[in-house]
């Protein structure tokens, strides 16, 4: 039983390397096939379409097997891939701006002043605007900062500490 394992074990391996040789043998001829009608099209010879009609003006099915065609099917399906890639980061900066600019408009809605800002001191009673609340809460200034410039603040309602920018932070109104 071990030989005939073996002996089964060899034909395979024997197959294997004739299907082996065989497909290189075709993979050889279809690259001949391909550079000989590269040839033709890059020399106008024949002002057929090779991808229509076989040269008889009878229409031949688009096959895989015709080296060209598969060719010309992998440089369009790259050129495809490049192009959706490159229109999905267009796609994302416009995205990116238009959440830009809804916060820009928000921001406005809610006034908040990005074009006069007042000076506040230490120990100052403010409202400080809350970015990720979208919300304005009672604060007291701490201190000013250079960088990032703003406002540190400690929020009356849970004192919570961060820094604001001058824009966030407004007079307590009457």
């Amino acid at each position: 039983m071990g030989q005939s394992k073996t002996r089964s074990n060899e034909e395979s391996m024997q197959e294997m390397k004739r299907e082996n040789r065989r497909l290189k043998d075709e993979n050889a001829k279809l690259k001949d096939q391909l550079e000989e009608m590269r040839q033709k099209l890059g020399s106008g010879q024949d002002e057929m379409d090779p991808f229509t009609f076989d040269g008889a003006g009878e229409e031949v099915e688009q096959e895989e097997e015709n080296p060209v065609i598969a060719l010309e099917t992998q440089q369009t399906r790259g050129q495809n891939k490049d192009k959706r890639r490159k229109e999905t980061a267009v796609q994302r900066k416009e995205s990116e701006l238009q959440n830009a600019w809804v916060v820009l408009e928000r921001m406005q809605e809610e006034d908040i002043s990005t074009e006069s800002v007042v000076t506040f001191s230490k120990g100052d009673a403010v409202e400080a605007y809350y970015f990720p609340e979208k919300t304005w809460y009672r604060a007291n200034v701490l201190g000013k900062r250079k960088k990032p410039e703003g406002y540190r603040v400690r929020y009356a309602e849970d004192n919570f500490v961060e820094v604001v920018k001058p824009a966030h932070v407004r007079k307590i109104p009457a």
